[in-house]
């Protein structure tokens, strides 16, 4: 576990006492996406008309949201994969969403409350991607544990699934705007990643629209 949240939930008991636990509104399908960066992320369904899109980091499914909006007004048939860890997968790896722990239920409830379907939610890390499902994939967004090194890790498991000429879309990865300049203060964050991705000659980094890389499989 995350040892700052290994601290923090060892304050449960102390904060109950002061009666410092109540819980915020949960932000269900909310999204933290500028309209410049759903814009990318639509464009790219637009230009690829994905059979099969996949999501790392639903969270509570607000970008979720939008592209299965965006999918179903296209009239697109879109097989729709959102991979999270929910509050039901520990990850031993420094993680930089240590707040929430979405759940999966109450996400999918939402979604299909909201009229949409289509889609599967699935617990688990990119290093189960084999596991949970064959189909290739021709768009993904990454938007989960913003250290360097998961980045890395989670773009080369995504990469083995994605088609030649496949998007990758990865959050966080600009240098200047918040929360980017702390991930790249700490570790180099995304913005490292996707810049060592495309020198590595297997992706063309295609632009950072605000916080938003787009990357294209080369091979």
């Amino acid at each position: 576990m995350n040892p700052i949240r290994k601290a923090w939930d060892a304050t449960w008991d102390f904060r109950k006492r002061l009666g410092l636990t109540r819980k915020r509104p949960i932000p269900l399908l909310k999204s933290d996406l500028t309209p410049a960066e759903l814009a990318v992320l639509c464009e790219s369904f637009d230009l690829l008309r994905p059979t099969t899109y996949l999501e790392v980091g639903v969270f509570w499914g607000g970008s979720f949201k939008r592209v299965l909006e965006h999918r179903d007004a296209a009239g697109l048939k879109t097989r729709c994969i959102g991979l999270d860890l929910w509050d039901e997968v520990r990850d031993r790896q420094a993680n930089t969403h240590v707040s929430g722990r979405p759940n999966r239920r109450k996400v999918e409830e939402a979604l299909r409350a909201a009229g949409l379907g289509g889609f599967e939610l699935l617990a688990g890390n990119c290093s189960d991607l084999d596991r949970l499902f064959t189909e290739p994939v021709e768009v993904a967004f990454h938007d989960a544990n913003h250290t360097y090194r998961a980045v890395l890790d989670d773009a080369t498991a995504i990469g083995s699934r994605l088609v030649p000429g496949g998007r990758l879309l990865v959050h966080n990865a600009g240098r200047d705007l918040m929360p980017d300049k702390l991930y790249v203060e700490q570790d180099g964050g995304p913005n490292r990643a996707v810049n060592e991705l495309a020198q590595s000659g297997a992706w063309e980094l295609l632009e950072i629209r605000d916080r938003m890389a787009v990357l294209r499989k080369t091979g």
